[in-house]
C-alpha cells in the first residue's frame, strides 16, 4: 500500500550516546519503508552542517539500503551555516531517488497537494529574507499561488511561535502543517523524531505517516532510544523506556567517584556536594566562578541553541 513517512528533527551527530541513539533510530526507521513509500524528513537530519565523517558515512549506508523509494529531505537550519555551507546535503543528493529542497516548492504527489517550505538564511540563496518572503508568498511568484492545500510542510517558525524573535506568518494558508524545527510536538509541529536535547527529556517523539488514498495523517510514536535519567549517588539507575539512559547524577561526593561508580553509563551531569566551609571558600575564590561565557556555553551544549541565536548573544558579550 502506498504511504507518505514523514520524520522531524534527528540531529544526528557523532558524540555518545546521540551517535547510538541515532543508529538506533534508523535500525527501526528501516523496516517501515518499502518501494511503495515516500520518505519525506522535515530538516536538520543532522545536528551541524560541517561534515563529521561517522554520521555523514551512517547516513549515506542507510539512505543506500533503503528499498528504490522517493526520498524528499527539506533543508534545516542546522543543515546550512555561513562558514560550512550546506554540508552533506548536496552529497545525498547525488544519489538518483533524492531531492533536496531548499526552495519553496509546490507538488502534488499521489494525489495528495503539498506545499514545501525549508529554512534558509539570508546568505544561502538569491531570495529575500525568509520570514518576509514565507508571510507574503502568495503575492511573490509572477504565476498565480495557490493558497490552498492538503499538507504544508516547514521547518520554519511560524505566527504561533512567540519563542522565534521572528517568524513566518502563514495564516493566509490552508492546509494542515506538518512542521520541523521545533521538537515538542504541538498543533502544526511534528517535533523530534527521537531526543535530541535535555529540555526534551521524558517526551514522546513521533513519525507521521499520510494515506495518500483518504490524505489521513497517523502519528506513530517512535521507541524511546535515549533519555536523560536522573540518579543520586550511591543508588542504582532506575528503570526506564529508554534503551540508553544519559544520566545527571546528584549529590556526589566528587565527580572522580560518580564517574567510577557508574563507569559504563553515559554521564551528562554531575552534581557534587561540598561541605558548608568548602562552599563558603569555594564563594571567596573569585577565580573559581564561571563567566557568562561558560554558563552560556553550558546552557547552548545542554539546549542545543540555534546558531543564529548563539552567535547574537556572543557577538553582544564580544567573546565566543
Amino acid at each position: 500500500m502506498r504511504k507518505h513517512v514523514i520524520v522531524g528533527d534527528l540531529h544526528g551527530r557523532s558524540e555518545e550516546p546521540f551517535y547510538s541513539s541515532f543508529k538506533l533510530f534508523l535500525k527501526w526507521l528501516k523496516p517501515q519503508i518499502d518501494e511503495d513509500t515516500l520518505l519525506i524528513l522535515l530538516g536538520d537530519v543532522l545536528h551541524n552542517a560541517k561534515s563529521d565523517g561517522i554520521t555523514n558515512q551512517l547516513l549515506v549506508k542507510f539512505f543506500q539500503q533503503l528499498p528504490a523509494c522517493r526520498i524528499i529531505v527539506l533543508q534545516g537550519n542546522h543543515d546550512y551555516s555561513k562558514i560550512d555551507g550546506l554540508g552533506l546535503l548536496p552529497v545525498l543528493e547525488l544519489e538518483k531517488n533524492i531531492e533536496i529542497i531548499a526552495y519553496p516548492k509546490t507538488e502534488i504527489i499521489d494525489g495528495v497537494n503539498y506545499l514545501f517550505l525549508p529554512h534558509y538564511y539570508p546568505f544561502s540563496n538569491d531570495l529575500p529574507p525568509m520570514e518576509d518572503f514565507y508571510s507574503n508568498i502568495d503575492n511573490s511568484f509572477s504565476n498565480k499561488f495557490d493558497t490552498a492545500f492538503d499538507y504544508i510542510l516547514t521547518h520554519v517558525g511560524d505566527e504561533r511561535q512567540t519563542f522565534f524573535k521572528k517568524h513566518c506568518d502563514l495564516s493566509f494558508l490552508t492546509g494542515k502543517r506538518v512542521s520541523g524545527h521545533v521538537h515538542h510536538y504541538q498543533e502544526g509541529y511534528i517535533g523530534s523524531s527521537l531526543i535530541t536535547r535535555a529540555n526534551e527529556r521524558g517526551k514522546d517523539s513521533y513519525i507521521a505517516i499520510i494515506d495518500p488514498s483518504t490524505k489521513a495523517i497517523d502519528y506513530v510514536v517512535t521507541p524511546v532510544f535515549m533519555d536523560y535519567c536522573t540518579v543520586k549517588f550511591s543508588e542504582e539507575v532506575p528503570s526506564t523506556k529508554a534503551a540508553i539512559n544519559f544520566l545527571d547524577i546528584t549529590d556526589a561526593p566528587s565527580q572522580e567517584e560518580a564517574e567510577k561508580l557508574y563507569k559504563g553509563y553515559h554521564i551528562h551531569s554531575i552534581d557534587v556536594v561540598s561541605s558548608s566551609l568548602e562552599a563558603q571558600e569555594s564563594k571567596e575564590e573569585v577565580g573559581e566562578s564561571k563567566t557568562v561565557v561558560e554558563y552560556f556555553n553550558s546552557f547552548v551544549k545542554d539546549f542545543g541553541v540555534e546558531e543564529e541565536v548563539r552567535d547574537i548573544v556572543f557577538s553582544a558579550i564580544g567573546s565566543r
